[in-house]
């Protein structure tokens, strides 16, 4: 069978350092920068000290470094002369961050080189000439701004140039809030600023987490925006003749946006080939429960069109995926067709908090949790599919409550766990056994080597990480229950608003056997990769179009027997 990974990506999710004002202690990972060095990926987190480093995309281990500024937001990583280099943005109380190098990763020993520097998320580009570039930015008001600086010494060769700037009035999703909506209740610790295009006074948006990607002569400067603690964190791409531009939108944007499933947002990310030429895309997806910068890392593939856009493909985007064997085309598609089966399943637990019922591990929403009793001797959790399922793979995604941990100090102890299923004869069968398991695992991720018919599944919880309680805020379980796939949308309808051509009100009748209904557009009805994954209900406001231009829709609703036909595509 190929490999198969699921989003979030299951790292060791470092916790946050005591002072940030979390309700509780919780782990943060994001802005991921990733590049493939001899033949290996190498992903770093901000707030992590150390990187990690996989052979196939799906499997990730902890390199710990002896580098001095893993305290910064928006690392960079990047290969210049055979080495490995990496530097931060500005850490804690904006303190300068210099750069470091090493051309053996794994042995864990870096190198101070260069200036220390002060700017907001860095990212250094060095072009197929020589010359070497950095780009940065990470405010409300200042955009993002390229300069050349020696490729040897980093200092700067000349002054900085602005090179892309955000449009909140034409430009929906540039917008702040919860789905671009601008709800006064959400924005109201928004400052108003002067939109740069238009003049208009809107709310706050931020612009940061600068990625420079060259394809068939071309600059392609990556931005993200508006606020990464929104399900709507997003990623632009800039296209250009050189390094300094002169920069213009692509027309067909965002690069990425996930504002709906089961973990949201994909900002402030990175862009890297495979060994077979393929583009992937890492970014940095939304908790927000416990505190604002509660975030994880998701992963997707990309590439460029003929006509030379690029694109991100997010649809399904947190079920599992295959790691690709070869080079992909746009229309391939490494989505694996495992459905949820597991979604709103008949739920137990041996206990719960108040406020925190099993059923909260089955709703499809990260940021809600079950949470079993403190005095629980046992914590047990178990799910009825309600039919005999063909399963291929399962996720746990463990949460956070009660920890005693702050950064990487405090109680080690990680999760330990039985994962079982009962089989036809009424007796448990083990298909996952952690009961000592000495990583600190977070989102684990199960394919199953061979299919498993069956019906009734449990987790048993033998201890929790960093001396906390057991929680689990997804219970997932991805198969086919042989149904087949729900019934086409035929009945829908979409309306552009007259004053608004940012929004496009949406709404249809779900099939029966339809659990989901997918919202897909694109500037041309063959390429509708933009989507925006719903679940029970039946209409939808979206806010995040460009007002300037027309989009193709069309929905598509899936259920545990799989994927329905695409409705009709209509032009709005």
């Amino acid at each position: 069978m190929m490999t198969t990974y699921c989003n979030p990506v299951d790292l060791t999710y470092r916790f946050q350092r005591d002072g940030r004002k979390a309700l509780e202690p919780c782990r943060e990972g994001s802005d991921p920068a990733v590049v493939r060095f001899h033949d290996k990926y190498y992903l770093c987190p901000s707030k992590t000290e150390g990187l990690f480093v996989s052979d196939d995309l799906a499997h990730w281990s902890f390199l710990p470094g002896d580098f001095t500024n893993s305290e910064g937001y928006g690392p960079d990583l990047w290969e210049h002369g055979d080495r490995l280099f990496l530097t931060t943005g500005l850490a804690g109380d904006f303190v300068p961050t210099p750069a470091f190098v090493t051309s053996d990763p794994a042995s864990g020993h870096w190198v101070k080189t260069g200036p220390v520097w002060s700017v907001g998320d860095p990212k250094f580009f060095p072009d197929a000439d020589g010359r070497m570039y950095l780009y940065h930015g990470c405010s409300t008001q200042g955009g993002l701004t390229v300069q050349e600086v020696d490729p040897e010494t980093y200092t700067p060769v000349e002054s900085a140039v602005s090179v892309a700037r955000l449009d909140l009035k034409h430009c929906g999703w540039h917008r702040p809030g919860e789905n671009n909506s601008l709800d006064p209740e959400q924005t109201s610790g928004l400052d108003a600023v002067r939109c740069a295009c238009c003049g208009d006074s809107l709310p706050e948006s931020w612009q940061e987490g600068a990625w420079m990607t060259r394809h068939h002569g071309q600059y392609y400067l990556q931005t993200s925006q508006p606020g990464t603690e929104f399900n709507i964190y997003s990623d632009d791409i800039y296209q250009g003749p050189t390094p300094f531009g002169p920069f213009a939108p692509q027309a067909d944007n965002p690069l990425s946006f996930k504002p709906g499933g089961f973990i949201t947002g994909a900002g402030h990310s990175s862009t890297f080939t495979d060994r077979f030429g393929n583009y992937f895309h890492a970014s940095t997806m939304r908790i927000a429960a416990r505190h604002i910068y509660e975030r994880r890392i998701g992963i997707f593939p990309a590439g460029f069109l003929p006509d030379g856009t690029m694109y991100c493909q997010q649809r399904f985007g947190d079920y599992p995926h295959f790691v690709p064997e070869k080079t992909l085309q746009y229309d391939d598609n490494v989505f694996t067709g495992w459905m949820l089966l597991s979604y709103h399943a008949d739920a137990d637990a041996s206990s719960s908090q108040s406020g925190h019922p099993a059923a909260l591990a089955f709703d499809e929403d990260i940021r809600t949790s079950w949470i079993a009793s403190p005095d629980d001797p046992s914590p047990l959790l178990s799910v009825d599919l309600g039919s005999e399922c063909t399963v291929m793979a399962v996720q746990l995604n463990f949460a956070e409550s009660g920890c005693r941990r702050y950064g990487m100090d405090g109680d080690v102890r990680v999760y330990r766990w039985i994962l079982e299923t009962r089989l036809p004869d009424n007796t448990w069968q083990c298909v996952d056994d952690a009961s000592e398991n000495t990583e600190d695992r977070t989102h684990v991720y199960c394919p199953l080597s061979q299919p498993i018919r069956s019906r009734h599944w449990r987790v048993r919880i033998l201890q929790a990480a960093a001396g906390g309680i057991p929680a689990l805020s997804g219970f997932r379980i991805f198969g086919n229950d042989g149904s087949g796939a729900p019934a086409r949308i035929d009945n829908w309808s979409a309306e552009r608003d007259g004053e608004d051509p940012c929004i496009v009100r949406l709404r249809w009748q779900r099939p029966s056997h339809a659990y989901g209904v997918n919202i897909r557009w694109g500037l041309r009805p063959d390429r509708l990769h933009h989507t925006w994954q719903c679940h029970a209900e039946e209409e939808r406001t979206l806010h995040c179009l460009d007002s300037r231009q027309k989009y193709y829709f069309a929905l598509e609703s899936f259920g545990r027997g799989g994927v329905a036909a695409c409705s009709e595509v209509r032009c709005l």
